[in-house]
């Protein structure tokens, strides 16, 4: 029972200390109806329509990762029982030996509030966007694990940069795209205003010897948050509870800029598609203006009483205001490299793999998918893929539906082989759901063009027509005067 009580502090050191990569619906790469290919590059123009609007539901983002999976705290035994990596028969180098040095959860959230896709005049394709993203991330090193794996035995820890950041932010994109015979070029710029962005660091001090635990912290708070204001409760201590608007006068806490840069190459009259592009390449100057400090008290850890485990643990991440110079630190975005093929071998069918490559606070992260679509109608598209990466083998799946001008998609692209009896995954989890509504008009660049070189066929043979019967008309009388 104490081994338990110990992993739940565990469990809420992470859930008390996520930038996650901007990540878009891969498996959306394969169907024919996404309105939104050019998001994952910018040279893809949507197919069956020459524009659309999005407004609120439009795209609905969600990303969620962690480099951890239940298979790094609970190991099955010979006899068959699950025993946790605190269990004495589980040696250190499984756990936390196991684990990487710094144990990461990320959480991201993009709402569209606005999207607006349209073919130009001479053929081109252009959208412009708004869109509010937040995103988070809790970093917590194996260090800690370590310390609680050697309990009631020798041992003085010094756990560094147990962190939390989040950053909120609206993003205004406009990107244009045309092709050019076999070669479609595509990119877009993007300005970025920045919302609040906090960034929490806690190093920890840790004596595991004897019966007794105990903890010291020491910690430091920055935040770019000029259009908020953040209460201070009667303890002296920032109160998240206690958010408001700065009514001394709006203004940005950051700016900044990205570009994205793709292009196409279609071969076999557009059997064959290769990509590649470069997304969210920039980066965001934030300005600080709020600081605070933890005062570093030792709080004793009673694993039995967890009430006063839960009590000790948020004593140390709280933090008293303190001065400050105002500074700007400039902060590239995670960006990633995008490589995809498609086949057609009908028109039904289509099959291919997008490869995706992660970089992003000095970590690199792979994603290479395998996928499949099929099109039964023009108005219904589905697609499955499957995954290899960093983050073991995934499936993904989405649909979309377009009936009357509306539609309607939704993905996800991880449902993980290995879960536990509680559909707890064991291995580490990368998530992207992503829905939208949002309404088409017109017809594609190539349907218009085919009903263009339809009616001009028409004409032309209707005027070859009208000639030939005048000329006709004319010779006609001629037997009749003959015959006369």
């Amino acid at each position: 029972m104490k081994t338990m009580k110990t992993l739940a502090v565990l469990a809420l050191a992470f859930s008390l200390a996520a930038g996650a990569q901007a990540q878009e619906l891969k498996t959306a790469n394969f169907l024919d109806n996404y309105l939104y290919g050019y998001r994952l590059n910018p040279s893809v123009a949507p197919t069956g329509t020459s524009g659309f609007v999005g407004i609120g539901t439009g795209s609905i983002n969600v990303t969620g990762e962690t480099n951890f999976g239940l298979s790094n705290f609970l190991f099955p035994q010979a006899d068959g029982k699950l025993v946790t990596g605190l269990n004495k028969a589980v040696s250190a180098d499984k756990f936390p030996g196991g684990m990487e040095e710094m144990n990461r959860v990320d959480a991201r959230v993009s709402e569209n509030i606005l999207a607006i896709g349209a073919l130009g005049g001479k053929g081109g394709y252009g959208h412009f966007e708004i869109n509010f993203v937040t995103e988070e991330n809790v970093g917590v090193p194996r260090a800690l694990f370590e310390a609680f794996k050697s309990q009631n035995t020798t041992g003085h820890y010094l756990v560094e940069d147990i962190h939390f950041n989040t950053t909120n932010y609206l993003e205004l994109a406009f990107g244009r795209s045309k092709r050019n015979k076999n070669l479609a070029i595509g990119w877009a710029v993007k300005g970025l205003v920045g919302i609040a962005k906090a960034d929490a660091s806690v190093d920890m001090e840790i004596n595991t010897a004897g019966e007794g635990m105990w903890l010291r912290s020491k910690g430091t708070l920055k935040a770019a948050a000029s259009p908020l204001s953040i209460g201070i409760n009667s303890e002296g201590y920032y109160d998240p509870s206690m958010i408001g608007l700065n009514t001394e006068g709006l203004k940005p806490s950051g700016l900044g800029a990205a570009v994205d840069i793709g292009l196409s190459y279609y071969l076999l009259r557009d059997k064959i598609i290769l990509g590649a592009a470069v997304r969210n390449l920039g980066g965001m100057k934030w300005t600080n203006n709020l600081y605070g400090a933890n005062s570093g008290n030792k709080v004793v850890v009673d694993v039995n009483d967890m009430d006063k485990v839960s009590e000790g643990v948020q004593d140390m991440i709280k933090f008293k205001p303190v001065e400050g110079a105002e500074e700007g630190k400039f902060e590239m975005l995670p960006f990633s490299y995008n490589f995809s093929a498609k086949f057609k071998p009908v028109k039904l069918v289509t099959l291919g793999v997008v490869g995706t490559f992660y970089n992003y606070s000095g970590y690199t992260t792979k994603d290479i998918r395998f996928g499949a679509a099929l099109t039964p109608f023009r108005q219904f598209n589905v697609a499955g893929t499957y995954s290899i990466g960093n983050q073991g083998n995934e499936i993904g799946v989405a649909a979309s539906v377009r009936v009357l001008g509306i539609n309607v998609y939704a993905g996800v692209d991880a449902i993980q082989f290995r879960v536990s009896p509680q559909y707890i995954p064991l291995d580490p989890v990368s998530v992207v759901a992503n829905a939208g509504v949002a309404f088409a008009f017109g017809k594609s660049s190539a349907k218009a063009a085919s009903d263009k070189a339809k009616a001009k066929s028409s004409k032309q043979s209707k005027s070859k027509k009208d000639k030939k019967g005048k000329k006709n008309s004319s010779a006609e009388p001629l037997p009749e005067l003959l015959a006369e």
